[in-house]
């Protein structure tokens, strides 16, 4: 029983540290779009370059593979996909944190408490919300079948509306609580 409410406790926790992330995710979404309206004038060449992304995405369908990157540590998701494009602070006391990785607008966040250097929740999300979370699976070589994690829908701004997936391991992994 005390198991299964560490389990439900933690499990709570990471959707909390994933919303709050989002949240900051969202902010920097759209102070990034403003200012590219506000300070850039429309750009012939924009349909070129999203063709280009989509063509790569067709032929090559896995952006992040994120089983692959579920039960390493910290120092061994930075060798496999290189340095981050942002390293936040996941809640005010500075125990959790999020890599972030971004690639053909969408963004992979990889999280871990301080202590624990491994990777405890990843997400993978949109830069928009959409009416269907399952076309992510794929671009995160993601199978909804799977027993070795467990996946979770991050909910849009509206009802009915995705922004991404989270995704931890299963069985989920046990920290120490003693020092």
């Amino acid at each position: 029983m005390n198991y299964l409410l560490n389990y439900t406790h933690r499990h709570m926790y990471k959707i909390n540290r994933v919303l709050t992330f989002l949240i900051y995710a969202g902010l920097l979404a759209a102070c990034q779009q403003q200012a590219d309206t506000t300070h850039s004038l429309p750009d012939k060449s924009i349909p070129a370059t999203r063709q280009v992304v989509s063509s790569h995405l067709a032929t090559s369908p896995v952006v992040f593979d994120i089983p692959a990157l579920l039960r390493l540590s910290v120092a061994q998701v930075k060798a496999k996909l290189g340095p981050p494009a942002d390293e936040l602070q996941a809640n005010a006391v500075n125990t959790e944190r999020s890599l972030i990785y971004k690639k053909h607008g969408l963004v992979l966040s990889v999280n871990y408490f301080i202590d624990v250097p491994q990777v405890d929740v990843i997400s993978l999300t949109n830069v928009r919300d959409t009416t269907s979370f399952q076309y992510l699976l794929p671009l995160g070589n993601l199978s909804s079948t799977s027993s070795t994690y467990v996946i979770d829908t991050l909910r849009g701004k509206k009802v009915g509306l995705y922004r991404g997936i989270a995704v931890s391991p299963n069985p989920p992994i046990e920290y120490s609580t003693t020092p």
